[in-house]
């Protein structure tokens, strides 16, 4: 090994826009995946976006956030309880009057005992996906078998609407052998998809465990998988889930939704694009607007150092990182470029740029040349600024190097 690849283990993408570590491509490691030939984002913003507390977004709202996300070519998104909310059939009549290239999917009580009504109500809008949803609440006068039959019902009912069915299920939080039976009275009326919502209640390992027993039980059916985020570990989940073979995640913008939220859309996106290679159809480029869009419109602000999409993400405060992001590496200490996905980098002179590396190299990329004095008198002054401020912006260091430093003239000896 030449002695330049020392501390470069890693492998960059075709076009260099992102790399990752040589660990990710071990035999080993790559044994360990079961990754489908197929992975479908579908976005959960325009319903769990409004379960948020104190977030309502008008129809011009949601047709806003839903243009994007066709633009960008994420393909299916839930529109909510379309059979039982007429403010929810009116944005999917929306939708489909606008032509966007977007599947939705829409909730359905199987368990209520006018559940026909609802299916055909939410059939005539044009929704695509139907989500029969059993929430983990047992029904008054039903027996076990009464579970079994009604699901095989609802299923053939809503495929008879021509309509692609999903079975979402709090799995996690029921007997084993039941949700076994229960699948199988959904595939026996022709399920296209299982889903089984994480409640936040499961590990990693226990949710990879649990997509592995419903892909041997049921090969033929698509999985998906909705994971809350109760413990941070949303993402987390949905990725293991994919590493088993699931073909379908619920994820919403800045992972937004009741509770502690969801597996967010932009950090699931990029990680199995970069992390595990896989191509989602998606343009990434579109996730910087995308989630600021979600932000105004829902007036949630994300955490400063929220992955991919905080304000913090690429920002460089420390004398090591300004100087690489100076010199255009950053991959140094980014593992994507920020562009890849409309962000940008930014330096701030924080605590921690006193050092005088990160002042040298944004001298040099000036064009200008200091003496060790000015070099001194210059720090002071930071020094002094971050005792009234919280940090320095590049401009405010142009502006005092300018002040301190004058440019050679040309032709002067």
């Amino acid at each position: 090994m030449d002695d330049s690849q020392i501390f470069e283990w890693i492998r960059f993408a075709p076009k260099g826009r992102w790399w990752v570590s040589r660990w990710n491509l071990r035999p080993e490691v790559k044994a360990e995946l079961n990754l489908p030939g197929r992975v479908i984002i579908k976005d959960t913003t325009l319903r769990e976006g409004e379960e948020t507390p104190n977030v309502v977004m008008s129809l011009e709202d949601k047709m806003a956030i839903a243009r994007m996300l066709s633009d960008m070519g994420i393909p299916e998104a839930d529109a909510g309880y379309v059979g039982a909310v007429e403010r929810d059939r009116e944005f999917c009549r929306k939708v489909k009057s606008k032509g966007l290239r977007l599947k939705l999917a829409a909730h359905a009580r199987a368990l209520i005992p006018d559940f026909r009504k609802e299916i055909d109500t939410i059939a005539k809008t044009g929704v695509e996906i139907i989500q029969l949803v059993l929430h983990p609440v047992p029904v008054e006068d039903f027996k076990k078998k009464d579970y079994f039959v009604r699901i095989g019902e609802a299923v053939r009912y809503a495929k008879e609407s021509g309509l692609f069915v999903t079975l979402l299920s709090t799995l996690p939080k029921w007997e084993l052998n039941f949700c076994r039976e229960l699948f199988q009275a959904a595939v026996e009326g022709g399920v296209d998809r299982i889903c089984p919502g994480g409640m936040g209640c499961v590990h990693t390992t226990a949710y990879k465990n649990l997509v592995r027993w419903i892909k041997t039980l049921f090969p033929a059916v698509q999985v998906g998988v909705h994971v809350h985020n109760d413990f941070g570990l949303a993402t987390a989940c949905s990725l293991a889930a994919v590493e088993a073979g699931a073909e379908a995640i619920d994820a919403a913008v800045n992972g937004m939704c009741d509770r502690s939220g969801i597996a967010a859309l932009e950090e699931v996106a990029m990680a199995l694009t970069i992390l595990y290679g896989i191509n989602l159809g998606i343009k990434l480029d579109g996730f910087a607007r995308l989630s600021e869009l979600v932000q105004k419109i829902s007036g949630v602000r994300v955490q400063p150092y929220k992955p991919i999409v905080g304000e913090n993400a690429f920002i460089q405060t420390t004398d090591a990182h300004i100087v690489a992001e100076l010199k255009g590496k950053w991959f140094l200490m980014n593992s994507f470029d920020p562009s890849l996905m409309g962000g940008k980098g930014k330096i701030l002179f924080g605590p921690q740029a006193l050092n005088g590396q990160g002042l040298r190299a944004k001298i040099r990329a000036m064009g200008l040349e200091a003496t060790e004095r000015q070099i001194a008198e210059l720090l002071g002054d930071l020094e002094n600024l971050l005792k009234t401020q919280r940090s320095i912006s590049e401009q405010e260091v142009e502006r005092l190097v300018k002040m301190k430093i004058q440019p050679e003239k040309k032709g002067s000896s």
